[in-house]
């Protein structure tokens, strides 16, 4: 092989060598982008995983809400119909006292 060969196949290798080295380079960079990537999708699910738990204990207490509504209506019906039942008995008496009913 004359000189001129092997520096033609020297500069071939060594063309080479440099496009491999980019290609790793390359490689590196997106493989450092993907992993950015992968934290930033980590990060905004774990936020997705906490408003999902505020909305379940949201909902818990909305639940728990609803039932002391629930119970709190009862007893003000039964407290309402109780003066009612109180008032037209106090009515009844002083229309006997007025004469209007007999005992």
């Amino acid at each position: 092989m004359s000189k001129i060969q092997k520096d033609l196949e020297l500069s071939e290798l060594k063309h080479k060598l440099e496009d491999s080295l980019k290609e790793k380079e390359d490689a590196i960079h997106e493989m450092q982008d993907a992993k950015k990537k992968v934290r930033e999708e980590i990060d905004r699910l774990q936020g997705m995983q906490g408003i999902m738990n505020d909305a379940k204990l949201l909902m818990s207490r909305n639940e728990q809400l609803s039932r002391e509504l629930y119970i709190e209506t009862d007893r003000r019906k039964e407290l309402h119909n109780t003066y009612k039942n109180d008032e037209f008995t106090q009515q009844q008496k002083e229309w006997q006292l007025l004469g209007f009913f007999k005992k």
